[in-house]
């Protein structure tokens, strides 16, 4: 089985309202982006499926122009306890690798290995 790396940074964090349980949460935009910069990357599994979900949705016309030069590719609600539970805390222009499980999803803060932190 081929190992493909996924990385993603975080560009925007919101509040939102759950409705359902009138309970605040977090609106986390994600970003996609290549550790290096081939062509060969953009065939591996991951990054094809959010690319044609993201086109399907420009097409219908669901995603409204981004300001700046990313796009998003990924937004994730997150209540309290689910962020308790992922055992992460989400910073914007920070990181992560998504590890892809059969259980799910895992981010890894992978920030120090794309900027220089002194």
């Amino acid at each position: 089985m081929i190992k493909f790396d996924t990385y993603v940074v975080v560009t925007r964090i919101e509040s939102y309202l759950d409705s359902s349980r009138n309970v605040r949460g977090k609106k986390i935009e994600f970003s996609l982006i290549d550790k290096k910069v081939n062509n060969e990357s953009y065939g591996n599994p991951e990054v094809r499926i959010v690319r044609e979900m993201v086109n399907q949705l420009k097409s219908m016309g669901f995603m409204m122009p981004m300001q700046g030069a990313r796009n998003v590719k990924m937004i994730l609600y997150l209540l309290p306890e689910e962020e308790k539970a992922l055992n992460i805390v989400f910073n914007v222009n920070n990181v992560y690798k998504l590890e892809f499980t059969p259980n799910g999803i895992k981010f890894i803060d992978v920030t120090d290995q794309f900027y220089l932190v002194e």
